[in-house]
C-alpha cells in the first residue's frame, strides 16, 4: 500500500501539465478531441482511397493519350521502312523505285505533321522526335548520294530512334489496375514487339531483295540476317505468349485480335521460312525481286494492321475501366460517409469504455517505470482493452524474464570472452576472470593501470595510433595485437574496442572484448615458413623469390646457378647422393660468399639463385662469379667415398632496369648459356637475346607459311669437270621465296628450322620437288642431308622408298654434311649402306672444316669428298690451304675417292684446282645457283 500511494504521488506530480491542460477542458470538448483523433485514420483512409482512385483514373488517361500518340509515330515509322525497301532495290538496279519513293516523300511529311499536331506526352519525348525529324531531314538531303549499304545504315538507325521513342513510355502500365496484366501484356504488344517485328521484316525486305538482285550474299550479310531472323522469331514469340495471357482473363479482346494474331504467326512463319531457305541457305537466288518485295510490304503492312486492331482494343478496355473507376469513386465516397457516423457514434461509446481501463494501465505503468516488474494491471471488462490489459500484464512478465537474461548473458560473455573497461584515458576500471588469467594480473593490479602495461614493443606507434584515432572519433575499432603478459610472454588477440556514449553524445568509456588467437597466429607462421622454405635444403624456395624481387633494389644482381646433368648424378649414383650434392653446394656457396650481403634460394630441382645487392657490398668485385663458378668446379664433392666432379652453368644479370622482369632475364641468360655451351654468361641486358628470339619466332612463321603457300624451292648450282669443264652434275640448294618474292638462303632459316623441328619437313619437300625436277633428265644431281634427317625415321624411309626407283637411284648423290659431328657413327653408317645398296651415292660436303677423320671415311665408303670452301677460296695465294687440299686429294684417289672443290670463285683459284688434280669444280667462277638446272654442255 506504501509503495502504491508513493506510485501515486510520484504520477501525479509527473502529470501535472497534462492533468491542468485537460482540466481545463469541458467533458464535451474532450468527447470532440477524441472524436477528432480517432477520426484521423478515417480521413487518411479516405483521403488514400481518393487518392488511389484519382491516380488510377489519370494514369489511364494518360496512357491512352501516350498510345494516341505513340499510333501516329507508328505511321511515320511505316513510312520509313518502306523507303529503306525500295532505296535497298533501287541502289541494286531497279530505277522503278525513284518514283514511288519520291511518293512516299509525301506520305512520311503527312505522318510527321499528324505526330507534331498532337502534344507531346512529355519534354523528353518532344526532344527525341525533333532529333528524329532532324535526321530524316539529313537523309532526306544525302540520300541519292548514299551506297546502299549507306542507306540501309542510316534508315535502320532511324527505325531504331523510331522503336526507342515508342518503347520509352514515361507510364507504368503496372500503376493501372492491372491485376491479369492483360493491360501490361498488350502495352508490350503495341510498343514492343508489333514495331520491332516490322523492324526486323523491314530489314528483311531490304536485305532479300538486295541479295537477290544483286544475286550474291555475303558471309557477314547471311550472319546478320541469321541473327535477324533469330530476332524476329523472339519478337514473334513475344507477341503469341502476350496474346495467350492475355486471352485467359480478356475474352472479347482476345476475341476481337485474334484474326489478326493469328495471320501474324502464319506469314510469319511462311515468310521466314522463305527467307532462310531462299534467301540464306542458299548460293542460287531463284526469287523474282519485286515479288519477294511486295510480299514482305503485305507482311509489314499486316504488323501495322494488327498494332491499329490492337490499340483499338487496348483503348476501349482502357476507356472501361475509366468508367468503373467512376462508379468505385461515388462507391468509396458512401461508404465513407457511412463509416464516419458509425466512427462517430461508437466512439463515445468506446470513450466511456476506455477510461476506467485507462487509469488503471496508467498507473501499472508508473509502477514498471520504477522498477517493480510484478505489478499486474485488474481486468474488469470483456472488450479489446481487457486484452489490452492482459497484454500490458504479459509484457511486464517479458521484461522480468528479459532482464533476468541480460544479467545470463553477461555471464556468459564474462566467462568465454576477455572483456575489460577503460575510462577515456585508458585506466583499466574493470577487468573480467579471463583477462585476467591471460596477462598474469591479478584484478587488483590491474585496476587503476594504464591499458599501456600490455603493450608489445615491437607493435609500431601507427597501428595505435590509428586504435585511438577511430574510437575517439566514436568508431568501433577491430583488429589483431600482440600483447605481453606479466611475464612479458606474448600473446596474441582479435580485440574489438567499442566507445560508450552517453545520452550527450561524449565517450565516457571504452569496452573492449578479445579472443585468444595465440595458436593460431604460431600456427599461420609455421605455415608461412614451410611455404617460403625448400624443404630439403632449408633455403628459400622460387616462391620467397619472387616475394623478395618486389621490394629489391634496381642495381640487384641475380645469379641463377644451374648443375649440369643433375638427372645423371640422380640416376647413377641415387638420389640420396643427389640431394647430398644439392647440400653441399648450398655449404660451398654460402662459405664462398661469406662476409658477402646475400641470398641463396634453391628455386629447382637442380637449380639455386644467388641475390646480391651491389649497394651494400664492400668492395665489390666484378670477378666475384666467376670466382665462385671456378670455386665449385675446382673441387669434387666427397659423398660416401666418391669424389663427384660437378659442373654449373651460371647466368647472371648485373642490371636491369626493372626488378619486375630481373627472374625472367636471368633465366634467359642461363637458358643461352647452356644453348651456346658457355659455362657462365654474366650480361647487363638481355636485349641481345630477345632479339635473336625474336628473329626466331620470326622465322618460325616464315617457314611455316613458306611451306603452306608452296614456297620451298630448290636451286641448282652446277658441277663442272676440272678437266674438261664438262657440267657433270648438280647441287640442289634449298631456297625459301618470302611472301614479297625475296629468294632467302639456308644459312638465314635452317638453324631456327632445326630448333623448331621443322629442318626435316624441309628436306623432304626439296627431295620431293628435285626428283620431279630430274625424272626426264639423265645427269646425276646432289641433295644435301643433316645428320638430323639420317637420325629421323620418317625422312629415311621417304629416302629410300625414292631411291628404289631406277630412274633415280644410279644418278642420286646424297651430301653428308662434314662440319655436324656424328654422334651416332653407326646410324650414320647405316644409312650410308642402305643408300649405296640401292644405287646411291655419297658425298662428304664440306671436308676439312673441322672433324676430317680418313679413318671414317673408309668405314663410311663415300664416293665424294667436297673440299670445304674455307680451304679453296684463298687457294691461289694460302700455301697451308693448297698443302692441305693436295693431301687431301692424293689421300682420296688411294681410297678411289672422287673429290670436288666449292667456292670457285676466280680463274686463279680454278688453275690452282686443276694443278692439284681436283676431280670437280663448283663455284660462282663457273656458274651461280639458279632456278632450273643447265644442260650438260662444255663451259
Amino acid at each position: 500500500m506504501e509503495l502504491a500511494k508513493k506510485g501515486i504521488m510520484h504520477s501525479s506530480k509527473l502529470f501535472d501539465p497534462a492533468v491542468r491542460l485537460i482540466g481545463n477542458i469541458k467533458y464535451t470538448r474532450k468527447i470532440a478531441l477524441a472524436s477528432f483523433i480517432f477520426f484521423l485514420p478515417v480521413l487518411l483512409l479516405l483521403f488514400l482511397g481518393y487518392n488511389y482512385l484519382g491516380n488510377q483514373y489519370l494514369a489511364i488517361q494518360k496512357f491512352q493519350s501516350r498510345l494516341h500518340y505513340n499510333q501516329k509515330v507508328q505511321g511515320f515509322f511505316e513510312y520509313i521502312l518502306l523507303e529503306r525497301g525500295m532505296m535497298a532495290a533501287l541502289g541494286h538496279g531497279d530505277n522503278t523505285y525513284k518514283r514511288h519513293i519520291q511518293a512516299n516523300f509525301s506520305k512520311i511529311e503527312s505522318a510527321m505533321a499528324a505526330v507534331d499536331a498532337l502534344s507531346a506526352p512529355t519534354p523528353h519525348i518532344k526532344q527525341e522526335w525533333e532529333k528524329i525529324k532532324t535526321e530524316w531531314a539529313l537523309l532526306r538531303q544525302e540520300l541519292w548520294n548514299l551506297s546502299p549499304q549507306q542507306n540501309f545504315d542510316r534508315h535502320t538507325d532511324l527505325a531504331d530512334q523510331v522503336l526507342h521513342l515508342t518503347q520509352d513510355t514515361d507510364v507504368d502500365p503496372e500503376l493501372i489496375n492491372n491485376t491479369d496484366l492483360s493491360i501490361t501484356h498488350l502495352a508490350e504488344i503495341l510498343n514492343e514487339h508489333l514495331p520491332a517485328l516490322a523492324q526486323e521484316a523491314g530489314k528483311a525486305r531490304a536485305i532479300g531483295t538486295a541479295v537477290i538482285m544483286k544475286q550474291s550474299m555475303s558471309l557477314e550479310e547471311k550472319r546478320a540476317a541469321t541473327l535477324l531472323y533469330g530476332t524476329a522469331q523472339s519478337h514473334k514469340a513475344g507477341i503469341e505468349h502476350a496474346f495467350e495471357i492475355t486471352c485467359k482473363s480478356q475474352h472479347d479482346i482476345c476475341r476481337a485480335i485474334s484474326p489478326f494474331i493469328e495471320k501474324i504467326k502464319h506469314k510469319t512463319d511462311r515468310f521466314g521460312d522463305r527467307f532462310v531457305f531462299e534467301i540464306i541457305n542458299t548460293d542460287h537466288w531463284s526469287l523474282d525481286a519485286k515479288n519477294y518485295f511486295d510480299e514482305a510490304t503485305q507482311i509489314i503492312s499486316h504488323y501495322f494492321d494488327t498494332y491499329d486492331a490492337v490499340f483499338d482494343a487496348l483503348q476501349k478496355h482502357l476507356s472501361s475501366q475509366l468508367s468503373l473507376l467512376a462508379k468505385q469513386i461515388i462507391a468509396i465516397s458512401i461508404i465513407a460517409a457511412v463509416m464516419l457516423i458509425c466512427l462517430i457514434y461508437f466512439m463515445m461509446g468506446f470513450y466511456f469504455s476506455f477510461i476506467k481501463s485507462l487509469k488503471s494501465l496508467t498507473k501499472a505503468s508508473q509502477m514498471i517505470a520504477l522498477g517493480n516488474f510484478g505489478i499486474s494491471v485488474p481486468i474488469q471488462t470483456r472488450d479489446e482493452m481487457a486484452d489490452v490489459s492482459y497484454a500490458f500484464n504479459e509484457m511486464g512478465q517479458k521484461i522480468k524474464q528479459t532482464f533476468a537474461f541480460l544479467e545470463s548473458y553477461k555471464k556468459a560473455i564474462d566467462e568465454s570472452n576477455i572483456v575489460s573497461i577503460t575510462d577515456i584515458d585508458g585506466n583499466i576500471t574493470y577487468a573480467n576472470d579471463q583477462f585476467c588469467k591471460i596477462t598474469g594480473y591479478t584484478r587488483e593490479e590491474l585496476i587503476g593501470q594504464n591499458h599501456r602495461i600490455l603493450k608489445d614493443p615491437a607493435t609500431p606507434d601507427k597501428i595505435y595510433e590509428e586504435l585511438w584515432k577511430t574510437i575517439l572519433d566514436k568508431r568501433v575499432w577491430s583488429g589483431i595485437l600482440k600483447n605481453i603478459d606479466k611475464n612479458k610472454k606474448p600473446f596474441y588477440v582479435d580485440a574489438t574496442i567499442t566507445p560508450i556514449i552517453n545520452a550527450e553524445g561524449e565517450i565516457v568509456e571504452f569496452a573492449a572484448t578479445r579472443h585468444n588467437i595465440t595458436q593460431l597466429i604460431e600456427q599461420k607462421e609455421k605455415l608461412a615458413h614451410q611455404l617460403y622454405t625448400d624443404f630439403l635444403t632449408e633455403l628459400p624456395n622460387r616462391l620467397k623469390l619472387l616475394e623478395d624481387l618486389k621490394y629489391t633494389h634496381r642495381s640487384s644482381i641475380l645469379a641463377l646457378i644451374n648443375i649440369d646433368r643433375f638427372s645423371e648424378i640422380n640416376e647413377f649414383y641415387g638420389t640420396d647422393t643427389g640431394d647430398e650434392v644439392l647440400i653441399q653446394m648450398r655449404d660451398r656457396i654460402t662459405s664462398f660468399l661469406e662476409g658477402a650481403s646475400f641470398k641463396l634460394y634453391h628455386i629447382y630441382a637442380d637449380e639455386f639463385a644467388l641475390l646480391i645487392e651491389k649497394h651494400d657490398l664492400q668492395n665489390y668485385d666484378k670477378n666475384l662469379l666467376e670466382m665462385l663458378h671456378k670455386h665449385i668446379e675446382l673441387h669434387p664433392f666427397l659423398i660416401q667415398g666418391n669424389a663427384i666432379i660437378v659442373g654449373i652453368t651460371l647466368g647472371a644479370i648485373d642490371h636491369t632496369d626493372t626488378k619486375h622482369y630481373l627472374l625472367t632475364d636471368t633465366d634467359m641468360v642461363l637458358r643461352h648459356a647452356k644453348k651456346s655451351q658457355k659455362n657462365i654468361l654474366i650480361l647487363s641486358e638481355v636485349d641481345t637475346i630477345k632479339e635473336e628470339i625474336a628473329h626466331n619466332i620470326e622465322y618460325i612463321g616464315k617457314i611455316k607459311e613458306a611451306m603452306t603457300a608452296n614456297r620451298i624451292i630448290p636451286y641448282f648450282q652446277p658441277i663442272v669437270n676440272t678437266a674438261s669443264g664438262t657440267i657433270t652434275k648438280h647441287e640442289c640448294l634449298m631456297r625459301l621465296i618470302t611472301s614479297e618474292g625475296v629468294v632467302v638462303s639456308p644459312s638465314s632459316f635452317l638453324v631456327v628450322a632445326k630448333k623448331a623441328h621443322l629442318y626435316t619437313n624441309l628436306t623432304r619437300i626439296i627431295i620431293e620437288k628435285v626428283f620431279a625436277v630430274f625424272e626426264n633428265r639423265e645427269d646425276e644431281f646432289s641433295i644435301n642431308l643433316s645428320v638430323d634427317d639420317i637420325m629421323d625415321s620418317a625422312t629415311v624411309e621417304f629416302i629410300m622408298d625414292k631411291i628404289e626407283n631406277p630412274k633415280f637411284n644410279r644418278r642420286v648423290i646424297f651430301e653428308i654434311t662434314e662440319s655436324e659431328e656424328f654422334e651416332n657413327f653407326e646410324e650414320v653408317r647405316r644409312f650410308i649402306s642402305e643408300a649405296k645398296r640401292r644405287g646411291a651415292k655419297i658425298a662428304i660436303d664440306d671436308f676439312g672444316s673441322g672433324y676430317s677423320n680418313f679413318a671414317y671415311l673408309i668405314h663410311l665408303q663415300v664416293d665424294f669428298i667436297k673440299i670445304d670452301a674455307s680451304l679453296i677460296k684463298n687457294i691461289d695465294k694460302d700455301s697451308s690451304s693448297r698443302i692441305i687440299v693436295e693431301t687431301i686429294v692424293t689421300f682420296a684417289k688411294l681410297l678411289g675417292i672422287k673429290t670436288i672443290a666449292e667456292f670457285v670463285h676466280s680463274r686463279e683459284v680454278f688453275e690452282v684446282v686443276q694443278k692439284i688434280g681436283v676431280d670437280f669444280s663448283q663455284g660462282f667462277y663457273f656458274y651461280e645457283p639458279q632456278s632450273k638446272p643447265s644442260q650438260t654442255d662444255p663451259l
